[in-house]
């Protein structure tokens, strides 16, 4: 009875600590979390081990009891004394045998090698390990999976790329939680790679309307005709021309400096394409002294989970490991175990998709930018044919002088 109270002591804080510990993680708060999830594994391995030592002291305790209380060696002489003393035809004979049968029998000499007294206690010892070992087994993997997530959420950690069972055991993970990977199916719908270096803007919007395939009224491409489907080309159409960016048969502003689209010139590409009654664009300079990380990975997920709501990102590469400087993708899904985002790169041709740690990525956003705003979509009308496509610094400063850049 001790050793049941031992284990139910540690039974009680083992639940109490499991169940903080996912209050915790789900309020973001992952280092208290883990560390209760750890110690919540540890009460159950303690669980565990002295749940094996009560079946086994009991089970020595049971059969020590039955030794004491019951020789079947003694009570078989015995019983042979008395049946030697009597004809075979008596009653007293046929008593002594049929004692003698049920002597043998309940010793262990024949039929059960176990006492019959003790088959219903093994069963339920073995039921008890058993439940105590998958029960101890479970919140020790839970630990462990905490832990090693704590690992891999270190500040230094790479991308984890989706070319991995790890990477895609992340996924199946978040698919699980139900909300947390909606987005990552839904872009499934007209995810394309980039068609230049400097359209990755262009490539994430595409693929952002596209993803609401069922909301919008999508435009036609003469290629897929009489299928809707946006591309990067058919959103770029009157309205972007006048308000985001000037492109024609023989000239494309997105090819020529600053390079790309900025932030609101990416915020209006995406209003030029989608019914302003119906979603709300609204765009973010990361500024660490007004948006914490805290709320950059709760407004982040609150899109996610949302299934007419996005989040794309414009981030530095070089600060989450990679090659290059600013790019565009759209956020598929999020990761509570390693606490990452997953990037949907539309640079297809150079990195597959990737788990970027939430600290890393929030620091990739407070990059700035040489040319972050500037007087678009005109002021390129400005630049001569050398300013336009420069060469040399000297160049590139200059038109960056003349576009007004920010």
């Amino acid at each position: 009875c001790p050793l049941v109270l031992v284990v139910m002591i540690f039974d009680i804080p083992a639940f109490i600590l499991g169940t903080y510990s996912v209050v915790n993680l789900g309020n973001e708060n992952r280092k208290d979390g883990s560390t209760f999830m750890i110690l919540s594994g540890a009460f159950a391995l303690v669980h565990l081990v002295v749940g094996i030592y009560i079946v086994v002291k009991m089970r020595e305790d049971r059969k020590q009891h039955v030794e004491e209380t019951f020789n079947p060696t003694t009570a078989l002489m015995a019983v042979n004394d008395m049946e030697s003393g009597a004809t075979k035809e008596s009653i007293n004979y046929k008593m002594f045998a049929s004692a003698k049968t049920k002597t043998k029998r309940i010793g262990g000499v024949e039929g059960n090698t176990t006492p019959s007294a003790m088959s219903s206690y093994n069963k339920a010892a073995v039921l008890f390990v058993i439940i105590t070992f998958v029960w101890a087994l479970w919140q020790c993997q839970n630990a462990l999976d905490w832990w090693s997530s704590m690992i891999y959420r270190q500040d230094n950690a790479l991308p984890l790329y989706m070319n991995s069972s790890s990477a895609y055991a992340l996924l199946l993970e978040s698919t699980k939680q139900g909300v947390d990977a909606i987005d990552y199916f839904l872009l499934q719908r007209g995810f394309d790679a980039q068609l230049y270096q400097t359209y990755c803007s262009v490539a994430t919007v595409a693929a952002i309307i596209n993803s609401f395939h069922d909301s919008v009224n999508l435009p036609v491409d003469s290629n897929y005709d009489p299928y809707p489907y946006a591309t990067q080309s058919n959103i770029l159409n009157n309205c972007t021309n006048e308000y985001v960016i000037h492109k024609n048969e023989s000239y494309d502003g997105l090819l020529a400096a600053p390079y790309g689209l900025g932030i609101s010139q990416t915020k209006d590409l995406l209003k030029c394409n989608l019914d302003s009654y119906v979603f709300d664009v609204t765009a973010y300079h990361l500024d660490p002294s007004i948006i914490p990380i805290e709320k950059f990975r709760q407004d982040v997920k609150k899109a996610i989970e949302n299934p007419l709501g996005r989040a794309i990102i414009n981030y530095d590469r070089k600060s989450v490991g990679q090659i290059g400087g600013g790019h565009w993708s759209p956020i598929g899904a999020y990761s509570r175990h390693a606490d990452s985002f997953l990037i949907m790169d539309v640079a297809k041709y150079k990195y597959p998709n990737a788990w970027i740690p939430t600290a890393k990525l929030y620091a990739s956003l407070q990059t700035f930018d040489q040319c972050g705003d500037w007087n678009f979509p005109d002021a390129q009308d400005a630049l001569n044919e050398t300013l336009l496509y420069p060469e040399i610094d000297s160049e590139y400063t200059e038109a960056m002088s003349t576009l007004g850049c920010q």
